[in-house]
């Protein structure tokens, strides 16, 4: 569900037939198997998504998070009760989030956690994979209502960045921030709701009457979020009240270089099953918040040790 690289990408890179099925079984084991491994060895989760986080308290000003780095947090609670009620969330503005090294911190005057067992409560996202958008480059939506007849431009903004968070949406936030500038447009008469599904890596937009997604012969078709979203930019999507990415997936959000370590391994791998191997095999000991050794038995490719490397901290 949280593959970092998807089959397509994965038969592009190794030159497979698109409609060649042979090889799905041993390529989507591949594929979730080196997303563990890449996950393990950088010590950070890859795919963005939520988590909920218990965590005891010691009369201390910070938290650690187990993942990060941090995309956002939806809720904060001290409570040795453990009802984690609304009279114990803590205020978003008596805390202070270290996005890129998973680290909350009490603001100055605010006091300290209360010591206790699993009494604060976490719920965040952390992850790398972020989706870019880009002023005047990938952010527009040309839409028509057919109860208009008029093409809209859409904008939507670029995400903004706390100091030291890793830049852009995550998959999600990038659904709500494309229905918030939908809803908010004076222009449409319809209420929309955009939806990401992690499973299929799509895209979904919905209203209760038809419309069209002007991808390919709307007025900002040079630099509106068709590929972004797994949309084909030549041709529009039409007379629907519901349109699903229609490419063979859409983007995850992950970095570019991460994706190409993963492809390499993976690669390397599908080479070494050819002659009756294809193990990655570690020995790994991890060690507080991200620390930890790590030592390979087989070499995996040079490049993509170096992008991992990278990652994780190790040059």
């Amino acid at each position: 569900m949280y593959e970092m690289v998807t089959l397509k990408e994965v038969k592009a890179w190794l030159d497979i037939e698109l409609t060649n099925s042979d090889s799905n079984v041993a390529l989507n084991y591949m594929i979730d198997s080196v997303t563990k491994f890449i996950e393990t060895y950088i010590n950070k989760q890859v795919i963005t998504r939520p988590y909920t986080e218990f965590q005891d308290g010691d009369r201390q000003r910070n938290l650690l998070t187990k993942f990060y780095p941090i995309y956002s947090v939806t809720s904060l609670h001290d409570d040795p009760g453990h009802d984690y009620g609304s009279n114990e969330l803590i205020a978003t503005d008596d805390y202070r989030v270290y996005y890129d090294h998973g680290e909350i911190k009490l603001t100055e005057g605010e006091g300290k956690f209360f010591a206790g067992q699993q009494n604060i409560k976490l719920v965040y996202r952390a992850g790398l994979s972020r989706y870019q958008l880009v002023d005047e480059a990938n952010n527009y939506i040309d839409i028509k209502e057919s109860s208009s007849g008029t093409d809209y431009a859409i904008e939507v903004a670029p995400a903004t960045t706390p100091f030291g968070k890793f830049e852009g949406y995550d998959a999600e936030g990038l659904a709500t921030a494309i229905a918030a500038a939908l809803n908010a447009s004076a222009d449409l008469a319809l209420a929309y709701t955009v939806f990401y599904n992690q499973s299929s890596k799509k895209f979904t937009f919905s209203s209760g009457t038809d419309f069209d997604l002007k991808w390919f012969s709307g007025a900002s078709s040079l630099k509106n979020m068709a590929e972004l979203l797994g949309f084909s930019t030549s041709t529009d999507t039409q007379d629907g009240t519901s349109h699903l990415s229609i490419g063979t997936d859409a983007f995850t959000g992950v970095p570019d270089d991460l994706k190409v370590a993963a492809l390499q391994i993976i690669d390397f791998l599908h080479n070494e099953s050819a002659a009756g191997k294809g193990n990655l095999t570690q020995k790994k000991t991890i060690l507080p918040h991200g620390e930890g050794t790590m030592e390979f038995i087989k070499d995996m490719p040079v490049e993509a040790k170096r992008i991992l490397d990278s990652y994780s901290g190790a040059i």
